[in-house]
């Protein structure tokens, strides 16, 4: 019985050493309301900032790791510190997220950039009209952390894409908000979701409003032209 006792106890450490399956804590729901976005203010930090006119694009840069404001916990694994990429890869932790990421396929990916969330999902860059910008609203207890991404698609001709990742102190909510695409037709296909590690990946099914579970690498990708629209929301809340 002591052995048995010994036994249990140690794969409890182990489950807490290692988290949890986002498959076995989350709960998804997607709506649209256009006053999800969170409108920061001028004293909003700039993560990432835009290129002089008429410069040209920037197709790698990251920001430096910062501070979420909060402990926030994905997967059972307690986070408080992020940084960005201009991919829009948001990268939980305290490893810089890479430069630019390996294709156009980031859940394909799913051993680099650990854990992240991918609003995007797809090649994005930085131009004139692009930034990064994050700001923690609220009071102790329920505060919120807002990282705006504004980024223009890689691919010729451009678009301009806008959506907010939201990180809930109170609930443990990731929420992504959409905003409006702007400029030319959205030519690339996206791999929206989440990645607690390379055998945790939750993929957003845009068409049919799924969060699809993965224990590995995805395949699938949301179609080019497919973009959410203004006030999409995909929740998740663990």
């Amino acid at each position: 019985m002591k052995k048995i006792h010994t036994l249990l106890a140690l794969l409890a450490v182990m489950a807490g050493a290692y988290g949890q399956s986002m498959y076995d804590s989350y709960n998804f729901s997607t709506w649209v309301d256009t006053s999800a976005w969170i409108t920061l203010d001028s004293t909003a930090a700039t993560l990432i900032a835009p290129l002089p006119s008429p410069t040209g694009i920037r197709s790698s840069g990251r920001s430096a790791v910062t501070n979420i404001g909060f402990p926030f916990t994905l997967a059972g694994v307690e986070h408080t510190k992020f940084s960005v990429n201009v991919y829009g890869t948001l990268r939980l932790g305290n490893t810089q997220v890479l430069s630019s990421n390996s294709g156009a396929t980031p859940l394909h990916a799913v051993g680099q950039n650990i854990p992240k969330i991918e609003p995007f999902g797809g090649r994005m860059c930085v131009d004139s009209s692009s930034c990064i910008r994050r700001a923690t609203v609220g009071d102790s207890g329920s505060r919120v952390l807002v990282v705006e991404m504004r980024l223009a698609t890689y691919n010729t001709p451009r678009a301009t894409l806008s959506a907010q990742v939201q990180l809930f102190e109170a609930t443990g909510e990731v929420r992504l908000v959409y905003g409006p695409m702007t400029g030319d037709t959205l030519l690339m296909a996206m791999q929206n979701g989440i990645a607690a590690s390379s055998t945790d990946v939750v993929f957003i099914d845009m068409v049919a409003g799924e969060a699809l579970f993965s224990e590995g690498a995805v395949s699938q990708t949301n179609p080019a032209g497919m973009w959410p629209g203004e006030g999409r929301v995909y929740s998740f809340v663990f």
